[in-house]
């Protein structure tokens, strides 16, 4: 009976640990260091403009990244520093 109750304590200490360790660790590996910007132009009328050129600038470290509108005016920008 001893033995039971010292392998169970055993293994509820592991159980905890392991789930603190999960719960700690988890939101920490979700994290993302990069994020994307899509979007679609279009002109005055509300027709998309194609061919577009779309320049993002990050305003703190002045980089640029361009996109370019496909023929629904689409473009997106993916890998942007966050």
């Amino acid at each position: 009976m001893k033995l039971m109750k010292t392998l169970s304590a055993g293994a509820a200490a592991i159980a905890l640990t392991t789930a603190f360790a999960t719960v700690i660790t988890a939101p920490a590996m979700a994290q993302s260091t990069t994020g994307a910007i899509r979007g679609t132009v279009v002109d005055s009328s509300g027709n998309p403009v194609a061919g577009a050129n779309v320049t993002i600038t990050d305003r703190t470290t002045g980089a640029t990244t361009t996109a370019t509108t496909g023929a629904s005016g689409a473009y997106s920008a993916r890998g942007l520093s966050v």
